[in-house]
């Protein structure tokens, strides 16, 4: 791990200027033969990333918990070797995002129709204002790891589902880091359609573990039609030593339901940052996460919730479990807006820690303007693992690493209980095993991963009977 004198010895983050320098936009660009207007759109993002604090809001500046690293040697025209591709599923759209670029993979039979996929190489044949709208959503430049991805995406995906499709749209992307110093920026933008049904997925692998730093960034933008129903789940596991960056966007219009779920199960340090506006009535969303750290390892999530619509409901639920010299952060705001009315927000932050040396913090926050038939509520702890527990299990006869293992299944499990995607606590339990022994899933370059992940046969079979018949 490359790590700066500064931030070693202050325990500040290294200062972002010793990350990339300004040359860096227009060396992308000219490696990926973009326009001088792209260029300059890229410095733009760079510049902004510089120039932003880790943290806007004053409440929460003390949370901003980046430390120990630096990503000076990273950069994103790094290639790495090639792997095979693995094949799409049935009715399954199959993105891959490696060193060589953007790989789309339709499923055998006929496409479903009237859904585009774009790459980078389409985008830059579609105009400009098209090109303006996909770099423009999320307003990357007004935070600050957001307008890093800006700077620094070479891969490019927006997806456009139509209204009223025939049936659910299945689109699953996997991501490979598989060189040394590599960084991987992806840009996505989902355009879901009036009574869509999507069940989206973001997988993150490393193909071998490496001792220096990689970067992952990853910006996505979510526009929900009316009546859609979406699930967006992201499986965060690559190796112990990669920084990773995730800005998610929602903007939800009328009676639109969206699920955000996000497993963080291993990576050196880990920021999700998660901003849903809930433009319209009726429009839901439910933001579930969880995180496993040992190690030294450490994640930030921070969510953001505006209730701007009459008959909105939002709630975030995330669970932490930390051991060795793990860290959490867990942040959260969920803001109602003075003019609406009948309202539910609920933001849940839990953690839970293994060790002494491990630690966490939880805050959450609701800046309640309307008083007009609102309904709101916030939790939050942190603690060792309940002692009585453990014995109530060993009494039943389970050996004390089966007990504790036990109970912090239960524990990241309940996160998840409200998910829509039947399955999903299984393949946490077997990624948590293998995680519980030390071990870091790795991607075995045959298009499939060595232990039971969302990518695996398995959960496709459940996800896609959720998908298709049961998604509420």
């Amino acid at each position: 791990m490359v790590a700066t004198q500064e931030s070693v010895t202050s325990g500040t983050a290294p200062r972002s200027a010793r990350w990339f320098s300004e040359s860096l936009p227009a060396a992308i660009s000219e490696t990926l033969s973009e326009p001088g207007p792209l260029r300059e759109e890229r410095l733009a993002g760079l510049r902004a990333f510089l120039a932003l604090p880790a943290e806007k809001d004053p409440l929460y500046k003390k949370y901003a918990h980046l430390v120990n690293f630096d990503l000076s040697e990273v950069t994103p025209l790094v290639k790495g070797s090639s792997f095979p591709q693995p094949q799409a599923g049935k009715r399954e759209i199959l993105v891959v995002h490696d060193a060589e670029g953007t790989h789309v993979h339709w499923p055998e039979g006929p496409r479903p129709a009237g859904v585009q996929v774009q790459t980078r190489e389409d985008l830059l044949q579609s105009g400009a204002d098209t090109i303006s709208q996909f770099l423009g959503l999320g307003q990357p430049k007004e935070e600050k790891f957001s307008a890093m991805n800006l700077a620094l995406a070479t891969h490019w995906l927006r997806i456009v589902i139509p209204d009223t499709p025939a049936r659910p749209v299945r689109i699953r992307e996997i991501s490979v880091l598989n060189g040394k110093g590599q960084a991987l920026a992806v840009r996505r933008v989902l355009h879901a359609g009036r009574l869509s049904r999507v069940f989206h997925s973001e997988e993150v692998y490393t193909s071998a573990p490496e001792t220096s730093s990689r970067l992952y960034s990853s910006s996505t933008s979510l526009v929900a039609g009316a009546d859609s129903e979406i699930v967006s789940l992201t499986n965060h596991t690559p190796d112990g030593a990669t920084v990773s960056f995730y800005n998610r966007f929602l903007s939800a219009h009328q009676n639109a339901h969206v699920y955000w779920l996000f497993s963080g199960m291993d990576g050196f340090r880990t920021t999700v940052r998660n901003f849903s506006r809930l433009e319209q009535q009726g429009s839901e969303v439910t933001d579930l996460q969880v995180f496993y750290g040992d190690e030294d390892q450490s994640c930030s999530s921070s969510i953001r919730v505006l209730h701007d619509a009459d008959d909105t409901r939002g709630q975030s639920i995330s669970r932490g479990v930390f051991k060795d010299k793990a860290r959490g952060i867990f942040t959260g705001m969920m803001r109602i807006d003075p003019s609406v009315k009948k309202i539910f927000s609920y933001l849940s932050e839990h953690a839970m820690l293994l060790s002494k040396s491990a630690r966490a913090e939880t805050a959450p926050g609701m800046e309640i303007l309307s008083s007009n038939d609102v309904k709101a509520a916030h939790s939050s702890s942190v603690a060792p693992l309940d002692a009585e527990k453990v014995f109530y299990l060993e009494s039943r006869g389970f050996p004390e690493g089966e007990a504790l293992r036990t109970i912090v299944e239960g524990f990241l499990a309940s996160a998840l209980a409200k998910s829509p995607l039947e399955g999903i606590d299984q393949a946490l339990y077997q990624l948590l095993d293998g995680r519980w022994g030390g071990h870091h899933p790795t991607w075995n370059g045959r298009g499939e991963t060595e232990s039971l992940l969302p990518g695996s046969a398995a959960w496709k079979e459940a996800a896609d009977v959720r998908i298709d018949e049961k998604l509420r």
